[in-house]
């Protein structure tokens, strides 16, 4: 029986999931890591399911409406969606889901939401009032225009609203505590009384030159909203009306939208800078692209296009299923909204790559620097002949090299310690030449390679460093060490020709300098690992072969790892493949997520350990260093080139003419972007830009020249615009904040005060309450807890219930006392007495019909009139003495009681005495 019980207890004491030979120690530890492991697990899963990513706008969701829908609002501040129809406000979630519906008070064709007030003006086409709404939809109060109201935008910079309508242009702002519109300034003098002005679009500064845009038809007002005054008023923009505005604030253009398809963008002298034509429907509607200088629009042809401000071309395209009619973005925030008539359609924008350098040209060749001791630059190779060199910092041109005319570069190198670049050319007599680095580069040395026919080219150049670093870094060996640090193509040893690949030529050259070699690619289908002494005669010496299947188009190397993408174009084969020099071994992958188009570029990043490709299927895949696929860019255009400017793995692409930059937060795993907390990196360099040589520069063609000034850094880096205010502007603002924040501060102490009286920390500065720590107030303290106990709960003259009880049913709810008599009601009897207790005036004097008057019997009441102002003005206090005059006191006739009184012989009998028993006292003194 005991040994049964002992096992019910050991069985208890074991809990569910524990195993016999586990201790309650050992079982915790067990679960603790089983859990860690599936929750890595997990977070594993979560990061590999989203191995592709995708640049520009994607469909996220639809939202059916039953009736038409009048205007789509974005509240930025709730993130939600407010839809306006026939049946009311519908209010949406950010991600579409339905949240509520609200009938307001009053219809409304269209609503706006203030921010700085925090309230909704709503306003129907063609009537004449603004209504006002709480954040809760709940009306406050209407306000009336003098004319009839078209369009009504908000003016953040000022916390106002303006409206536009029949020949007038009028701005409000909010007062009583944002409960009522009033109006501020109206515009009517100079606008055409018979323009129904439906389109607005204003400029987005605090400064007193403020201008508002309103359209009617094809022409186009400009009006300053301080001044009320219009500025100019051009016609006929377009061919047709226009049907959208919209003001481009960083570089001061408005934009205009019409029914022919075309967009025109006009500078403030009103000169045409660009047309932008694509559309085939008419244009309805135009916003500000979120990132970068672009703009889309919607058109009734069912397509979202956007336009660069910068490259002059529409860089993307959306297809809808319906007509466009309205579109709305918000600047650094993904998301877009766009509605037909029973439709809202909600996009979301993933921003991977940006303008970086405009070049002018296609970009076929990126290459960076890697030298210790000099900032990192990158190198640009166009296919128009120019070499560009950018700092990865922020993207300026440095310098450039202008080839002559009809000349193509082939391949360049460029030594960033000795600020040398080497370029190579096709139709050059001698192809490597030698440029030094003014702004152009000229050339200062040509190299005869001495080929053996004319029909050998030059088809690559490769540059080996050989840097030498000191351990000592603040040691006179330093300087040293420097010496050594040369390139092999300066070195005075000299190498032979060495045939590598025999006579179909050699594709590529890898240096890595760290393992001492040299790798090289050719049509053969081989690859070629070399040995590199470079102060040897014999600098070359082989030392691998690998034979390939296909042609290696592109090499890059990580220390031992070799990474190659293969092209055989007959069988649609573009692999990418890693080779281990050090073990020999190869890393393949599946077929499935291989490049389907030509390979254009590979590059590598060591201190992160993973490589990329890109290629002409539009396409930038991340392969680690095992050649498994970590992640897929799909971009909107064709990449040319790549390469990383940053340890941290920025990358650099060759898109059109440009290049642009994907940051490595963009496309990154997260296992990739935790790593790093734990390194250490250095920001990205910048340099300045070198002056042009006017003695260069004048010895360019024409063409050179332009070709020269192409190239720039990406100068619309901007995330809002701030207009830079005169100085009477900025004092005038300095003083009205001055005199806010006094009065601000007389309000805040005001508040101030009254919390702490609310809760009770506000003292007497007379009264000094005692120490806490004194015996006096510990005194008192206990005094008045000991009163507060005995009155509260010690105190024994309590009511008590009685036994039996008292209550009478049926006595109604009488409570035994009388009712007051019935009283009357009496009118109010106001600041006068009632007039039963005015005194009557008195008669006038009587005249006789022989002249004489009545004499006044003396003691007669009523006495002299009282003399009355010439005015004839009797304040009310006289009045109210005269017709209620106080009151008489009654004097008592009887005499008081007074006690008894001697007459004088008495008291002076009295005094007498007294004087006979003082002289006896007197006697009886002197005798004893």
């Amino acid at each position: 029986m005991s040994e049964l019980v002992a096992k019910l207890l050991k069985e208890r004491e074991r809990r569910p999931g524990q195993r016999d030979d586990e201790t309650k120690a050992q079982f915790f530890w067990r679960v603790l890591r089983e859990s860690i492991k599936e929750t890595s697990k997990l977070v594993a899963k979560a990061d590999a399911r989203d191995i592709q990513i995708a640049h520009g706008v994607h469909h996220l969701r639809k939202i059916n409406h039953l009736d038409p829908i009048r205007s789509v609002l974005y509240n930025s501040e709730k993130a939600e969606y407010l839809t306006i129809n026939n049946q009311g406000f519908n209010i949406f979630y950010l991600d579409g889901r339905y949240k509520d519906r609200i009938e307001p008070e009053e219809h409304v064709d269209k609503l706006l939401y203030a921010q700085s007030a925090k309230r909704y003006v709503g306003w129907i086409d063609d009537e004449e009032y603004l209504k006002v709404f709480q954040d809760d939809f709940e009306l406050i109060s209407e306000a009336k225009s003098p004319f009839k109201i078209s369009c009504v935008a908000y003016n953040d910079h000022q916390g106002e609203i303006v409206s536009a309508g029949q020949g007038h242009v009028l701005s409000w702002c909010f007062r009583y505590g944002a409960k009522h519109l009033i109006q501020k300034k109206i515009t009517t003098e100079g606008l055409p009384a018979n323009d129904n002005y439906w389109l607005i679009a204003l400029e987005e500064t605090a400064s007193r030159t403020q201008r508002c845009f309103v359209a009617c038809d094809s022409n186009v007002a400009v009006v300053n909203l301080f001044e009320g005054t219009v500025l100019s008023y051009r016609k006929n923009l377009h061919v047709r009306n226009i049907s959208c505005i919209l003001f481009f604030n960083p570089l001061k253009y408005l934009i205009t939208g019409a029914r022919d398809g075309s967009i025109k963008v006009w500078d403030d002298g009103w000169d045409l800078r660009l047309v932008f034509v694509g559309h085939r429907g008419p244009v309805t509607a135009l916003a500000i692209f979120p990132y970068g200088p672009s703009i889309m629009s919607g058109s009734e042809d069912c397509t979202i296009r956007v336009w660069s401000m910068e490259t002059y071309d529409e860089v993307d395209l959306i297809q809808t299923n319906d007509p466009v009619e309205g579109l709305g973005t918000v600047l650094n925030n993904d998301n877009i909204h766009s509605y037909s008539a029973n439709t809202v359609h909600l996009w979301r924008l993933r921003q991977i790559h940006n303008l970086f350098t405009a070049i002018g040209s296609k970009v076929v060749q990126i290459k960076t620097t890697n030298h210790p001791d000099v900032p990192t630059r990158v190198m640009c190779t166009s296919r128009n002949g120019t070499v560009r060199i950018v700092t990865p910092g922020t993207g300026d041109v440095i310098t450039s090299f202008i080839a002559g005319s009809g000349k193509q570069v082939v391949d360049a190198a460029y030594a960033s310690a000795q600020e040398i670049l080497f370029v190579a050319s096709k139709k050059w007599r001698y192809p490597e030449s030698r440029c030094e680095q003014p702004n152009p580069c000229r050339i200062v040395h040509r190299v005869n390679t001495k080929l053996a026919s004319d029909k050998e080219t030059i088809n690559c150049i490769c540059l080996y460093e050989y840097v030498v670093q000191s351990t000592l870094q603040n040691d006179s060996w330093k300087g040293i060490m420097k010496s050594l640090k040369q390139p092999s193509l300066l070195n005075k040893a000299r190498s032979s020709p060495k045939i590598a690949h025999g006579l179909k030529g050699v594709l590529g050259i890898v240096a890595n300098p760290k393992n001492d070699q040299l790798i090289t690619s050719g049509m053969d289908n081989v690859l070629k690992i070399w040995r590199v002494f470079p102060f040897a005669e014999e600098s070359l010496a082989p030392l691998m072969s690998i034979y390939c299947a296909h042609t290696p188009l592109h090499m890059s190397v990580m220390k031992n790892t070799l990474c190659v993408a293969f092209q055989d174009p007959s069988s649609v084969t573009y692999s990418l493949v890693h080779y281990n020099l050090l073990t020999k071994s190869r890393n393949d992958h599946s077929p499935d997520e291989d490049h389907i188009d030509t390979v254009t570029g590979l590059a590598c990043n060591p201190r992160m350990r993973y490589f990329a490709s890109s290629s002409l299927d539009g396409t930038i895949k991340i392969w680690d260093e095992y050649n498994r696929l970590i992640r897929s860019i799909k971009l909107n255009a064709e990449p040319y080139s790549l390469n990383f400017c940053t340890d941290r793995g920025d990358l650099l692409v060759g898109i059109g003419n440009h290049v642009h930059r994907i940051d490595h937060t963009s496309y990154l795993p997260r296992p990739f972007l935790r790593k790093m907390v734990s390194m250490i990196f250095h920001p990205p360099s910048s340099e300045d830009i070198i002056p042009y040589d006017e003695d260069l520069s004048r010895a360019l063609s024409p063409l050179g020249k332009k070709r020269l000034k192409t190239a720039h850094s990406s100068i619309f880096r901007f995330d809002n615009f701030v207009d830079v205010l005169t100085k009477e502007e900025t004092e005038e603002l300095s003083r009205e904040k001055k005199v806010k924040e006094e009065a601000f501060a007389v309000l805040a102490e005001r508040e101030m005060e009254l919390q702490q009286l609310r809760d009770g920390k506000l003292h007497s500065s007379k009264w000094q309450p005692p120490p806490r720590d004194t015996s006096a107030s510990s005194r008192i303290k206990n005094d008045a807890f000991r009163r507060y106990w005995h009155s509260m709960h010690l105190h024994t003259d309590k009511p008590r219930i009685p036994a039996e009880d008292d209550f009478n049913p049926d006595g109604g709810d009488s409570d035994g006392e009388s009712e007051a008599p019935w009283v009357p009601e009496i009118e109010p009897k106001g600041f006068f007495p009632p007039l039963s207790t005015a005194r009557r005036p008195r008669p006038p004097k009587r005249e006789a019909r022989d002249g004489r008057r009545y004499e006044e019997v003396e003691g007669e009441e009523g006495g002299i009139n009282p003399p009355i102002h010439p005015s004839g003005f009797i304040p009310n206090s006289i009045l109210l003495r005269l017709l209620w005059p106080p009151e008489e006191r009654k004097i008592s006739t009887e005499s008081p009681y007074r006690p008894p009184q001697l007459t004088e012989s008495q008291l002076a009998e009295i005094a007498t005495r007294k004087k006979v028993s003082w002289l006896k006292d007197c006697k009886l003194l002197i005798y004893v």
